[in-house]
């Protein structure tokens, strides 16, 4: 039994009747569908947004422990250190520590470290990285030594090369001793090349 007989209606009015009631049963179902995919759509921008705010939080907390500090790591008046400044504090003091005894050791002048090949060198050795091996007498003495040999003898063409296309100029500065005594240090200059040739005591 339809529902139009149990409401008492028969015949073509029946039929339009349960003709509407089709079409708004489908519409329903058309309108619960969308209805279920926008409910997905906000459930998806819901967990997003909350994503966003748990990643802001997470750089607020970073900013705020390591706010104490300038871009070059230097710590700002009125601030604590982080845990961060404290561990990169404790490697550059065993780093400090490790290369004075190793200059202990080998009796090595401590002016050595302010010439500019030791400031090279360290800098290639942190960008080699953290399993950098460094290299034994034997391949110091052997292919190494061959190897620098023969790019200070490409330099040195270079500067000779340079020297005879522009020629060199003959300069002098002024100095002092230790004693403070006036000194004429005479220099050789070319653009590849520059060659201490005497210095002359003025006293």
């Amino acid at each position: 039994m339809t529902s139009c007989t149990l409401l008492g209606i028969e015949g073509n009015q029946a039929s339009g009747v349960s003709k509407r009631l089709d079409e708004t049963t489908e519409a329903f179902n058309v309108r619960k569908e969308e209805f279920t995919a926008a409910k997905k759509r906000c459930s998806h921008f819901i967990k997003e947004k909350n994503a966003e705010k748990e990643g802001e939080r997470e750089r607020s907390l970073m900013d705020a422990a390591t706010s104490g500090f300038g871009l070059a790591g230097h710590r700002r008046p009125g601030r604590q250190p982080s845990i961060r400044e404290g561990l990169d504090r404790t490697k550059q003091q065993q780093a400090d520590d490790d290369i004075a005894k190793a200059m202990y050791a080998t009796d090595i002048p401590f002016h050595a470290l302010e010439h500019d090949p030791w400031k090279v060198a360290f800098k290639s050795v942190l960008a080699a990285g953290p399993g950098y091996v460094p290299p034994g007498r034997r391949a110091l003495g052997g292919h190494i030594l061959e190897r620098i040999h023969q790019q200070v003898s490409e330099e040195l063409v270079s500067q000779r090369i340079a020297v005879q296309k522009f020629g060199t100029t003959v300069v002098s500065d002024g100095a002092t001793d230790e004693n403070r005594r006036p000194i004429l240090n005479l220099l050789n200059v070319s653009p590849r090349l520059v060659e201490f040739i005497k210095a002359e005591n003025c006293e």
